[in-house]
């Protein structure tokens, strides 16, 4: 999903920028122009590096989770990339720390923006889906404790 964030000032020039912004880069960001300290570590980075210079080094994959399930889900985690969504399913919580993920999904955001069409089993695509999965096993790694019993 994307949703516009339009920003206006002094020396800006206008244009999209394609990379990667979460919801949780808008309190630090808003700080840093606001030209205050956050009060506590956020999760998000500021875009204000970004918003100045096109040519700023940016995330390249983030992680999302839904370890709860929701709505009748199982336990998932995703990694997207500007391109690409891998989506990794586990039967339960305590599978994501324990078991590799049993059903995979991997859509290409460009062409299938519906992720309608699973492409996780094509030959062509092994390289992103090993990327991706690897970049959930680290993520995995970082929140084990969690995963396991929960917040």
């Amino acid at each position: 999903m994307r949703v516009p964030l339009l920003v206006a000032g002094a020396g800006l020039t206008p244009r999209t920028e394609p990379a990667l912004a979460l919801n949780i880069d808008l309190a630090p960001t808003l700080l840093e122009l606001a030209g205050r300290p956050a009060s506590t570590p956020m999760h998000g980075r500021s875009l204000a590096l970004l918003i100045r210079n096109a040519q700023t080094a940016w995330r390249e994959v983030f992680i999302y989770e839904c370890l709860e399930g929701y709505g009748g889900t199982r336990p998932m985690l995703g990694a997207m990339t500007v391109d690409w969504s891998l989506i990794q399913t586990w039967a339960t919580r305590t599978d994501v720390a324990t078991a590799a993920a049993p059903f995979s999904e991997l859509y290409h955001r460009g062409s299938d923006r519906a992720e309608a069409r699973n492409v996780a089993t094509l030959p062509a695509n092994a390289a992103i889906r090993a990327r991706l999965e690897r970049e959930i096993a680290r993520h995995i790694e970082k929140i084990r404790p969690v995963a396991v019993v929960g917040r």
